[in-house]
């Protein structure tokens, strides 16, 4: 499982919560959903109330599928 945020406390925040929590299979990234790119292959993404703060929502699902 991989979340991106492009906030760098956020994204470290949740990093210390699984390390804490001793989850080893999720990870996180920090990138702007518009621009995220990555090699691996995804069966699902999830977002909630993501594209409500994202100024060009069809780049950013375009981007994403």
């Amino acid at each position: 499982m991989l979340g991106i945020d492009k906030g760098a406390s956020s994204v470290e925040t949740a990093r210390s919560r699984v390390a804490a929590l001793g989850v080893k299979n999720v990870s996180f990234e920090e990138s702007d959903v518009a621009v995220f790119a990555t090699d691996r292959k995804f069966d699902a993404i999830v977002g909630r109330f993501v594209l409500l703060f994202v100024p060009d929502r069809a780049k950013a699902l375009r981007n994403l599928a």
